[in-house]
């Protein structure tokens, strides 16, 4: 199994460059299994001069058509990307059907009626946790990935031999305050998804890992897969599991369609929509945040704007569902620690994408 390489999460990088993404106007540009074929020979052209460096596949879909698919530098089809954070919303899909199983009342539960931890049970804060805190990055715990000095920040999650024992002996933020609609701070911190994932072990009483493929990837015919591990051999559910591009495009295009896989209602249509909900908004940059899923308004000329939601990792990787186009864009990359990895992609797929999909 593939353990010990330690991810970066999209951390704060994605929240400041979606930030300089707002007042940075974009202008308005194989094979398939559709007679359709997209036109990104201008896109095409520009990976070539170097200008989105370490792209390695770009997948589009349309209408659940295949309309484009190419891959560049060490990218193949049959290559596991390593997507980093784009696991967290994998992590949020099988929640919804933790939820629809009964396993357990929805997202209000508290953590502790489902963690046999007395520290978090003995913590007035933490004990008040409940599992839609974890999703939305608003727990109470001291953790902020944007911030290298915070106690959780998941660096320091990756020098520990058991992950879960670590976080949950985390300091709690100071004068943690709900909001109006029984919100904590939003800190975008790895350590949430991590123990969502613990708790999900703990009410199937099976691993994560597990969970997931039996959930999701068996139903979905994804047969490849590599989860990352902890020294103590905890599936890590916020990052690092690598998928080949098609079957993370086939994910997206689960979401897409409300959670219908080939006529099944594989994942609840009320749990897509609630992942796909602005429950949290990111000051930094004024994008939406759901259930581990990002909202932003990407342009479309000077005037216009189309809603998206997507699944983000370090490198520059996304997993973008564009609702009002009916279609899905998967960008994998490898640009990791890049200063600027994630304005490229934003760029990418809105200068030379999003308006192909309108003609």
């Amino acid at each position: 199994m593939f353990q010990s390489i330690k991810p970066k999460s999209i951390r704060g990088t994605v929240r400041i460059l979606l930030a300089i993404f707002i007042i940075f106007i974009l202008s308005g540009y194989a094979s398939t299994n559709s007679q359709y074929q997209l036109d990104l020979l201008e896109l095409e052209t520009r990976l070539g001069l170097g200008e989105f460096p370490k792209t390695t596949s770009i997948l589009v879909s349309q209408k659940g058509e295949l309309v484009y698919e190419q891959y560049f530098g060490k990218g193949r089809a049959d290559l596991l990307n390593d997507t980093r954070s784009v696991t967290k919303a994998i992590t949020s899909i099988v929640t919804g059907k933790m939820i629809e199983n009964g396993n357990i009342y929805g997202v209000e539960d508290k953590i502790s009626i489902h963690l046999n931890s007395a520290v978090i049970k003995n913590d007035s804060i933490k004990s008040n946790i409940q599992i839609k805190d974890l999703l939305t990055m608003s727990s109470g715990f001291l953790a902020n990935d944007s911030d290298d000095s915070s106690p959780g920040n998941e660096d320091k999650m990756h020098k520990q031999d058991d992950w879960s024992k670590w976080i949950v002996n985390l300091p709690v933020k100071q004068n943690y305050l709900r909001d109006k609609n029984g919100f904590g701070p939003f800190r975008y911190a790895t350590i949430n998804a991590v123990l969502m994932g613990e708790v999900i072990e703990n009410v199937v009483n099976q691993p994560v890992d597990t969970y997931i493929i039996n959930t999701l990837f068996k139903p979905l015919g994804i047969e490849n897969y590599e989860f990352q591990y902890s020294p103590t051999n905890e599936a890590m559910a916020g990052g690092g599991l690598k998928l080949r591009s098609r079957d993370l495009l086939k994910i997206g295009e689960l979401v897409q369609a409300d959670g219908v896989f080939q006529k099944n209602q594989l994942i609840p249509k009320d749990w897509i929509n609630d992942c796909l909900t602005v429950h949290r908004m990111d000051d930094d940059s004024g994008a939406g945040y759901g259930y581990y899923f990002w909202n932003f308004q990407f342009p479309i000329g000077e005037k216009s704007m189309t809603s998206g939601w997507f699944m983000a990792g370090n490198g520059g990787n996304i997993v973008l569902i564009l609702p009002e186009l009916e279609s899905v864009i998967v960008v994998t990359r490898t640009n990791y620690n890049s200063p600027t990895q994630a304005i490229e992609t934003i760029k990418l797929v809105s200068q030379y994408i999003i308006p192909k999909l309108l003609t």
